[in-house]
């Protein structure tokens, strides 16, 4: 059987589905009987209240095409994001392909500027 990876595999009885040594349940209060699943075949089986108290300080991400490029998400002091350490402006791509930076002043007011074809920003 060939497994398209980038889908959700089906459930199958005795293999991913419920089965002993099969997933990644937790029972806490020792209470077998009702664990609860945390991961399956299927994917994770998670909770608004697993990540209670949850702190990273960055996610990093490498590119599907293999080329080995890799990418950190973080957040500095005043919570703009960043990428790779640097911070990450907003860019919207017009219909006719012409991109914009957007950007949003104290006030909430948002403003787009137009980026011309060598890179700068006009």
């Amino acid at each position: 059987m060939t497994v398209d990876w980038k889908k959700r595999p089906n459930l199958i009885d005795n293999i991913s589905a419920i089965g002993v040594g099969k997933a990644i349940y937790a029972a806490p209060d020792g209470d077998k009987i009702n664990a609860r699943l945390l991961i399956a075949a299927d994917g994770f089986h998670m909770l608004p209240c697993d990540f209670e108290g949850l702190s990273l300080e960055s996610l990093s991400f490498s590119t599907v095409s293999g080329n080995g490029n890799q990418y950190v998400i973080s957040f500095d002091d005043s919570g703009n994001m960043l990428i790779n350490g640097n911070r990450k402006e907003t860019i919207l791509t017009s219909p006719n392909g012409t991109k914009f930076t957007v950007s949003v002043d104290d006030d909430g007011n948002l403003k787009a500027t137009k980026e011309v074809s060598d890179g700068n920003k006009k």
